[in-house]
């Protein structure tokens, strides 16, 4: 959670920030690449693996699943790893949301350059940056993979968020540093929730 990050924490959600800014003018470049070369096999593989998704919603069930596992086999690594996942997901989307309703930016396929940002009296939150799948999918792979500390949990889980984060690129949805900016929110938020769980089971101990 922002509100309870530490100094280490800010200095490097400002540079993810710097690095998402950096991208600004780079995200007319890839939109237009991206639209000059198409390829099918991609485009299909990308759009099965966001369907599965249902645009987000998929998160909070997945981690309802893990967290009413782990309560029947008895197992509290399954339950802590389902219950951080959903906080995390939560916490991530209306961050997201925020910024979203605060920037206003138009999205690719509508807007004339990347530029285009008319604040809260834009489009609310139907705008593009940040991108709202690439956040949650982040925060999702990032607190599961925090509790599990596991290659074989991480790497997965990583691959299907950045498949997810291309998806809204291929499909002319949302700009580069908008899926790399919710990348790094997303990942941020999910890596911090799990320190503070562990923090706080270390305190009782």
């Amino acid at each position: 959670r922002p509100a309870f990050w530490d100094g280490n924490q800010w200095t490097t959600f400002g540079v993810e920030a710097g690095i998402t800014g950096a991208l600004f003018p780079l995200d007319n470049v890839v939109r237009d690449s991206v639209r000059d070369n198409r390829y099918a096999p991609l485009d299909d593989g990308l759009n099965t693996v966001r369907s599965i998704t249902g645009g987000g919603t998929y998160y909070f069930a997945a981690s309802a699943t893990i967290f009413g596992s782990g309560l029947i086999v008895q197992n509290e690594k399954l339950a802590d790893s389902g219950f951080l996942a959903f906080e995390s997901v939560a916490y991530a989307g209306g961050l997201e949301e925020g910024l979203k309703f605060v920037t206003g930016r138009k999205r690719p396929n509508s807007a004339r350059n990347q530029f285009q940002f008319q604040g809260p009296s834009g489009r609310g939150f139907n705008s593009s940056f940040v991108s709202g799948e690439s956040t949650v999918a982040f925060a999702f792979a990032s607190s599961v993979s925090e509790v599990w500390q596991n290659p074989w949990v991480t790497w997965p889980l990583y691959m299907f968020a950045g498949a997810v984060s291309a998806q809204r690129i291929t499909d002319n949805k949302h700009w580069l540093s908008d899926v790399v900016g919710g990348a790094f929110l997303g990942h941020a938020v999910g890596k911090t929730r799990s320190e503070e769980h562990t923090s706080e089971l270390q305190s009782l101990t």
